[in-house]
């Protein structure tokens, strides 16, 4: 009679991820999460999921539901029952089998109410002068900014400007948000301008109020002035970064973009392999390692010259050896 025979202890293998959650995750409470986590291994790995304490997750009977195959479900809720155990916490997902247990990193989950919420918009200045360049901003409450995003501008009554690198040499709608009408004219006053934009969660359009642009005589020149600009900009590495430099002044001014490296002279920045110096914008596409440090906008007119920096910061994900003894 053949004997039976056990499996050798190389074949069991301890558990790793195949679908780690993210370390931050928010949602809105109109539709609800699904968080998913998987492991392989041998033997197939038991996943459960932790509060940040170390302690299992419980139920929560209508709002959190860890399920039998690894995903923990935040179900949709009303204003109402928002509890900040649940909708503002840290949770970590364990995979464990015989030979082992991984855990992930912390999941810094948060709830989004949906609220309703009014747009405006500001025409920096109040205007400009003919010939030159009118910058216009979409104002949104305080509570929403890192909800939301411009998608879209409208002249009245039905031509829409998206957002782009270079604009059509008249209208140039920011990936920032901001909307520059260059080479005014008197006409210029008599279009209505709208911004909409989308909440990144719920994917809801809201639409401004319209708003227009006085136009005036040119009165001489006047002072180029740096009205918005980021102080940093983070990026994953292998990401395209792009980085503004929103002026008022007349004439419109010329402007010049250079890498500061430490206390060397800035290099000055030229379109090139990867790199495209668009005027007010610096556009990197696949930035690496070395891309990161500060890089100066410079801009200047017949009246002066003025600069800000930002500094660009390049997030390298982590990479681990394993060593077999």
């Amino acid at each position: 009679m053949p004997s039976s025979m056990s499996s050798s202890s190389s074949d069991f293998t301890g558990p790793s991820f195949l679908l780690e959650p993210p370390g931050k995750f928010e949602f809105s409470n109109t539709t609800g999460a699904w968080i998913d986590c998987t492991a392989a291994g041998h033997p197939a790995p038991h996943i459960r999921w932790l509060m940040a304490d170390g302690t299992p997750v419980p139920d929560v009977p209508s709002l959190r539901q860890d399920m039998s195959n690894g995903t923990l479900a935040l179900l949709p809720f009303p204003p109402a029952m928002y509890r900040q155990d649940v909708h503002s916490s840290v949770y970590r997902c364990l995979a464990t089998n015989d030979v082992g247990t991984i855990v992930s990193r912390d999941v810094h989950v948060r709830a989004v109410v949906a609220q309703d919420y009014s747009l405006e918009v500001r025409v920096v200045n109040g205007g400009s002068a003919k010939g030159c360049t009118a910058v216009l901003e979409c104002v949104t409450p305080t509570f929403m900014k890192d909800l939301v995003k411009v998608v879209s501008w409208l002249q009245e009554p039905g031509f829409y400007i998206y957002p782009s690198l270079q604009g059509d040499g008249k209208y140039h709608a920011m990936h920032t948000g901001e909307l520059l009408v260059h080479n005014l004219e008197s006409s210029d006053q008599f279009s209505s301008y709208t911004c909409q934009m989308m909440h990144t969660l719920t994917r809801k359009l809201t639409t401004s109020t319209p708003a227009n642009i006085a136009v005036h005589e040119a009165a001489g020149n006047e002072m180029v002035e740096i009205v918005a600009h980021k102080s940093s900009v983070r990026v994953a590495q292998d990401e395209g970064a792009v980085l503004t430099c929103i002026t008022t002044g007349c004439p419109h001014p010329h402007f010049r973009w250079y890498h500061v490296l430490d206390e060397n002279e800035p290099t000055l920045l030229e379109t090139g392999s990867g790199t495209r110096v668009l005027g007010q914008v610096l556009s990197i596409e696949a930035v690496r390692p070395d891309d990161a440090g500060t890089y100066r906008c410079s801009a200047s007119n017949d009246a002066g010259q003025t600069s800000a920096d930002t500094r660009l910061d390049v997030v390298v994900p982590l990479q681990v050896q394993v060593r077999h003894c």
